[in-house]
């Protein structure tokens, strides 16, 4: 099963499956109850051998030990077959339909992957992890960590921001795209026509001016950012101050913020796109939407 499917994007932007998956979801269902349900049975089995041998006297330890030892094994196969052994991912992959409604998040993503084995070593464990076993897949989106299989964690953006659709009350992604190749929505387009019969536009020289000194890492742009930008045509300021906090004007009033790249400013949890060359600066959700102007010298520009 493709990881991010491209061809269910536009279905899954509505926050909607597509056929296909609800069909390949099912299927998955179907074959993790399967193998945990072999697992249940495998680990029962070796629970009931050791109490039967017990029984007829082939313990090799104390016979209090053995049954203790053969009951909690097959407690723990008990649990495995038990519903409650099913994770969330499996249990809403297996009753998904044409009405479930995704959920959604976005945000920067970053990608980790873990290695199991030094951990094993460390308790003196002397079973060898091997393959995909060995490691943890992990995609932090946002303040969201999702643990994945190594095909959609290698199929996943090194970086830049994306928005991850899953399945709803899990953390089961089932589809994922950079932001930058989803289509605006209807009331972020409703609100740039707004904005720019309110504000005008700015001429294409005056973006490749902007663009010509607009900095080339995180550090550069936070460096440019701090400092206070008076909005054109509202009366709204912004200050960005070094301890990672930005206030609105108003006395006391601040949220934290971080930049996770050269062209996105994180404030309060909500990410910006902006493009500033140190003495303008656009800001908008999705594309440049405000016009700002520094409103004091601004501290000297990190490269």
């Amino acid at each position: 099963m493709e990881p991010f499917p491209i061809a269910a994007l536009e279905t899954n932007r509505q926050l909607r499956l597509t056929a296909e998956q609800i069909r390949d979801l099912h299927a998955d269902a179907v074959e993790s109850k399967r193998s945990l349900n072999m697992a249940g049975v495998w680990v029962s089995a070796v629970g009931l051998f050791i109490i039967v041998g017990t029984i007829m006297g082939r313990s090799p330890g104390s016979v209090v030990q053995s049954y203790l030892l053969g009951g909690a094994i097959v407690g723990i196969g008990a649990l495995v077959l038990s519903p409650r052994a099913k994770n969330s991912g499996v249990t809403g992959a297996a009753i998904v339909s044409e009405a479930t409604v995704l959920d959604r998040v976005e945000g920067a993503i970053r990608r980790e992957q873990i290695d199991k084995q030094p951990g094993m070593d460390l308790i003196g464990e002397t079973r060898n992890l091997r393959g995909d076993a060995r490691y943890d897949f992990i995609l932090h989106v946002g303040e969201r960590r999702f643990d994945v299989g190594r095909t959609a964690y290698e199929a996943a953006p090194h970086e830049g921001l994306v928005c991850a659709y899953l399945l709803p009350g899990t953390n089961r992604i089932v589809n994922l795209e950079r932001l930058g190749d989803a289509p605006p929505l209807a009331i972020e387009t409703h609100a740039r026509e707004l904005m720019l019969q309110r504000f005008g536009s700015l001429s294409e020289a005056e973006h490749e001016a902007i663009l010509a000194h607009a900095p080339h890492s995180a550090d550069a742009l936070r460096a440019m950012l701090i400092g206070r930008w008076q909005a054109e045509g509202i009366p709204m300021t912004m200050e960005f101050h070094d301890d990672g906090t930005v206030g609105n004007g108003r006395a006391g009033e601040t949220k934290p913020f971080d930049v996770p790249d050269a062209t996105h400013v994180r404030i309060g949890g909500q990410t910006q796109t902006v493009e500033t060359d140190g003495t303008t600066l656009l800001f908008g959700t999705r594309g440049p939407t405000l016009r700002f102007h520094r409103a004091d010298p601004g501290p000297d520009p990190i490269a």
